[in-house]
């Protein structure tokens, strides 16, 4: 059973990280005949703010651009819940060469991760890119920055949650309830609360000053606790003391 427990555990801690340093990427269709579609597309963008999406499209046969006048092109852009905000063709060409798209500042309300997708068709040929960018307050790289802030955290969260796991893991052995209850209790509330502030990070909503203070004087004081319950850890398992008290009280007892 306790082995169990902490594999449980160590399976969310592992599935967690990768969530949050993980590189986006833009994938396109494969084969020798096609259209390829270009963008230089932001990764993030300001909240309430419109912008412009910009696209080329060429014949992946022998790289020639082609233009509205032949090829159709369409996006769909997905909200942080996966419903549909836009679902539109491209009515805009300029320049002799980009398709455009306005992507109005209502639908750029919602903080997080927006998926999209832009396909283009000529009367025998298609292609398509999917990716994703992230809408923030500022439209910068807070993410980034978050995750460099997160990187010592969640170390810390890591240690201190081992800890306690530990702990909760003699108490199952030895019976004492109370480390039962102290370690995995606290074990899975400092998990939830990490995997909480990692989806913070990872949809871009930034952790501010106020937000931080907050983690670090939290992450203080849980290492007090695992301090003092570690301390209370060892003296159970190796206090000499206790154990020839008992040794002592057995055989009084014979």
């Amino acid at each position: 059973m306790k082995k169990k427990i902490f594999l449980i555990f160590i399976f969310i801690l592992l599935v967690l990280l990768p969530s949050v340093f993980s590189v986006k990427t833009t994938q396109t269709t494969l084969g020798e005949f096609g259209l390829d579609i270009e963008s230089p597309g932001a990764e993030y963008l300001k909240q309430n703010r419109a912008y412009t999406v910009n696209i080329h499209v060429f014949n992946r046969s022998n790289g020639a651009y082609l233009t509205n006048e032949t090829t159709d092109c369409f996006i769909h852009l997905y909200n942080i819940t996966g419903n549909h905000l836009i679902d539109e063709k491209f009515v805009i060409f300029d320049h002799n060469l980009d398709f455009e798209y306005i992507i109005s500042a209502g639908n750029l309300s919602q903080l997080g991760v927006h998926d999209y997708i832009i396909q283009c068709n000529t009367t025998n040929l298609g292609g398509f890119i999917k990716s994703r960018f992230i809408v923030t307050p500022t439209g910068m790289d807070a993410m980034k920055f978050d995750q460099d802030k997160m990187i010592p955290i969640t170390i810390a969260f890591i240690l201190i949650i081992l800890v306690f796991i530990i702990g909760g893991i003699y108490g199952l052995v030895s019976k004492a309830k109370i480390f039962q209850l102290i370690g995995f209790g606290v074990a899975l509330i400092e998990t939830l609360l990490m995997m909480f502030l990692l989806h913070l990070v990872n949809i871009g909503i930034p952790i501010d000053d106020l937000m931080l203070t907050n983690i670090y004087l939290l992450l203080g004081l849980c290492s007090f606790i695992a301090f003092i319950y570690l301390i209370l850890f060892v003296f159970k398992v190796v206090d000499p003391d206790e154990k020839e008290e008992i040794d002592t009280k057995k055989w009084q007892d014979r």
